[in-house]
């Protein structure tokens, strides 16, 4: 379960790089997001969240997709539960590379 705090930081980070106001993040502005909280993603990385997260299929991610991969992640305070989320991301990549 996400804290109260961490909740805030997360809709602070969605709106803050939200940068078209369109009320959802494309994978450019969902970079600049995790790089906001700590995260160190690169291109191919956010794509492939992106992918992940886009419940609606919609090629962006809304509040809720976002609030969802956070919880998942975690946070840079608890860096076992972020670090098995990205660990799986690159898992992915790996198995997808020619």
């Amino acid at each position: 379960m996400t804290s109260h705090d961490d909740r805030v930081r997360y809709f602070e980070a969605f709106h803050r790089h939200d940068f078209n106001n369109d009320g959802v993040l494309n994978s450019e502005e969902l970079m600049a997001a995790l790089q906001d909280l700590g995260r160190d993603e690169e291109a191919a990385g956010t794509e492939h969240l992106l992918r992940t997260y886009d419940a609606d299929g919609s090629g962006s991610i809304s509040f809720d997709e976002f609030l969802a991969l956070m919880e998942k992640a975690g946070t840079e305070t608890s860096p076992q539960a972020s670090t098995d989320v990205w660990d799986a991301r690159r898992e992915d990549d790996e198995r997808t590379r020619p």
